[in-house]
Parts: structure tokens; sequence; C-alpha cells
């Protein structure tokens, strides 16, 4: 390929990117991972716990030394103004000083900044958590709000039939216009229903954008955890020592 056309191939490849992102069919675990890649909070307890981690690899070390570097008694006026020679009374002056800390000071600099090192990591761990429920919530609302769509236009394509059939029977003298007119005014129903319907279907879409960052087509069904079966109620033997139990019948 041409390098003359390598551009244009790259922006029509980048203007591709986002209808392909937003026409693919989204799953609850394709969302929970893009929104905790896209988690603000999740970034920033991240950073704060490098930051803190290197704090506390730091904290069980002894301090930099110091470097001094200065004149006593230099000269700032007259002919012999800033010079280090001039006067006996002038003195340089370097040198290197250390701050000693103990090892018990140090050791309880270190669990402290450790601590902390503990406390961003559990932050970061909530703030993704947080995410995923907000994620996993606006998911399903819009899972289920499209299916409620598909069943209320399915209501509605079935009133319009018998609405249809409804006028047929009429026009052909085996129907009543009272039949007509409650046809009529279901499919009014059926209709509002519908728009109601659609309206919390690109409500819910909207809450999850928010989240994962596109606009899917289409929602895959969410694999949910079955629900533990209900235990079965049982007659157990009577425990050695315990009193038994008897029913008696009368006649």
């Amino acid at each position: 390929m041409s390098s003359r056309f390598l551009p244009a191939a790259a922006a029509l490849a980048a203007a591709m990117l986002p209808a392909l992102g937003s026409a693919a069919s989204l799953s609850l675990d394709q969302a929970l991972d893009l929104a905790a890649q896209r988690s603000q909070g999740g970034r920033a307890a991240h950073a704060g716990a490098s930051s803190a981690a290197e704090v506390a690899r730091a904290a069980g070390q002894l301090p930099d030394p110091m470097l001094s570097v200065g004149i006593d008694n230099l000269p700032v006026t007259g002919p012999e103004r800033l010079r280090t020679t001039a006067d006996s009374m002038t003195m340089k002056r370097v040198g290197i000083s250390q701050e000693w800390v103990s090892a018990e000071k140090r050791a309880l600099r270190q669990a402290a900044a450790q601590a902390q090192v503990g406390r961003e990591s559990i932050s970061g761990q909530a703030a993704l958590a947080q995410a995923r429920l907000q994620t996993a919530l606006a998911y399903l609302d819009a899972y289920y709000a499209g299916e409620s769509l598909k069943l209320t236009t399915l209501t509605e394509h079935h009133v319009h039939e018998e609405s249809e059939a409804a006028k047929a029977r009429l026009a052909s003298s085996t129907g009543s216009s009272q039949e007509v007119l409650q046809m009529t005014a279901a499919r009014g129903l059926a209709q509002d229903e519908s728009a109601d319907a659609q309206q919390l279907q690109a409500a819910a879409l909207v809450a999850l954008q928010r989240w994962v960052g596109l606009h899917p087509d289409s929602l895959s069904a969410p694999a949910l955890p079955a629900l533990p079966a209900e235990q079965s109620t049982t007659s157990m033997p009577p425990r050695a020592g315990s009193p038994s139990l008897t029913r008696t019948s009368r006649t």
C-alpha cells in the first residue's frame, strides 16, 4: 500500500471504531469489565496505593544525608566586596549532616505507611465493586426494559390484527360497532404501553452507557446464578435421649 493512503486508511478505521463498538451485542461480563476499566474511583485509588507504597518503602530507611555549603563574614561593601580571600575573618563551610532515627521509630513509621497502603488498596477494591454493582443494576434495568418493550410491541401487533379483523366483520355485517370501538381503545392503550416501554429502555441504555462508555444495539441475556432449591421437609429419626413425638388418631 502506498504511504499516501495510510492516513486516509487510519482515519477511516478511527471513524469505524465507534460504530463497531456500538453495534456489537454486549454481555453482562463484558459490561462489568468495561466498567472496571473506566472506573475513575478505581484509578484514583490505584494511584493512591502506589504513592503510599513508595512512602512505605522510604519510611523504613534513614533520611537522606544533607549537604550544607556556606560562607561566613563575606565582605559585601568596599573594594574587597564579594572576595572570599580578602578578609581573614571570611570562612567557608562545607559539611554533610545525617539525621539519625532509631530503628524502632523507623519500624513504626513503616508499619503506619503499610497500613495506609492497605487502606488505599481496600478503597480501590471498594470503588471497583461499587462500579461493577451499579453497572450490573443498569444492565439488568436495560435488558428487562428491552424485554418489556418486546412484549408490548407483540401485544400491540396482536391488538392491531384483532382491530382489523373487527373492522372486517363490521363491513361484512357479522360484527358490531361496539366491538370495533373496544378494539380501537385497546389498540390505543397498547400503543401507549409500547411508547412508555420504549422511553424506559432509552433511559436505561443511557444509564448503562455512562458506565460502559458505548451504546450497544442489543444486550445478551444475563447468566444469573441459580436460586437455591427449597429444602424438602423430611421426617428425621429422634436422637438418643430425646423425647419422641407420636401421633394418635381417635376413632
